[in-house]
């Protein structure tokens, strides 16, 4: 079955599918990052390893990315092609979802008596709260960047995404990637939270083909996730 987008004709440009390019690409994207970690290993030292300078670590390698994610897609639009197209319509679409999911598992953990000890852990700690709020601004914006480009482009991408058959095993396979990426969790809520979040960014992805509304769907996410930390530690 040829290419069919998951909800509709709006998915952008697919170029041609060689497997053995994009399992280059991808393995080009994780050598880059794993090489930039070591640098700054061996720059700064593991004894003095911030989380600014994680931060910044990661900032840099989301730019590598980016620019190594352009230059593949240079033949199918470039720039355009890695952000994708029929934006608006797809943000809009799986906003909501990610309300919900928030709101289900929130629930959740309120009614089972889990307690609020992930939400609250960002504003802990003996750091000002000038350096708080820089360091978590950095991290709603260059995470979900980083991410983005590893999981939602060079690593989907290994799928023939011009099936739909396919679409639904690199939303899966990515998925459990993810999820296993983050582990340990605090308690099954938190895998439930984070694999469907991974499944709704993954849809939104090949909806959209392009990474923007990943992006901002991803920084949403966090901002969600701060909004309600923030909540539970003013109640408490």
């Amino acid at each position: 079955m040829k290419y069919e987008a998951l909800s509709g004709p709006s998915a952008a440009c697919m170029d041609t599918y060689s497997w053995r390019r994009r399992i280059l690409m991808a393995c080009l994207a994780i050598g880059l990052y794993l090489a930039i970690q070591l640098a700054l290993v061996l720059v700064v030292g593991t004894g003095n390893l911030t989380r600014l300078t994680q931060l910044i670590d990661g900032g840099f390698s989301a730019m590598v990315l980016l620019m190594l994610a352009v230059i593949e897609r240079r033949h199918s639009g470039g720039f355009r092609a890695v952000i994708g197209r029929d934006l608006s319509r797809t943000f809009k679409l799986c906003l909501p979802w990610i309300l919900g999911v928030y709101l289900v598992c929130t629930s959740l953990d309120i009614g089972l008596g889990y307690g609020s000890e992930a939400y609250t852990m960002a504003f802990r700690g003996s750091l000002p709260t000038a350096q708080k709020v820089l360091l978590l601004s950095m991290g709603l914006l260059i995470i979900p960047i980083f991410e983005e480009l590893l999981y939602r482009h060079f690593l989907i991408r290994l799928f023939p995404l011009d099936h739909r058959l396919w679409q639904w095993v690199a939303i899966l396979a990515t998925t459990t990637l993810y999820v296993a990426m983050h582990m340990p969790f605090s308690g099954w809520t938190e895998c439930l939270l984070i694999g469907t979040l991974s499944v709704i960014l993954a849809y939104a992805r090949v909806r959209s083909a392009g990474i923007l509304v990943p992006v901002l769907l991803h920084i949403f996410a966090g901002v969600v996730n701060l909004s309600r930390g923030l909540v539970a530690t003013l109640w408490l």
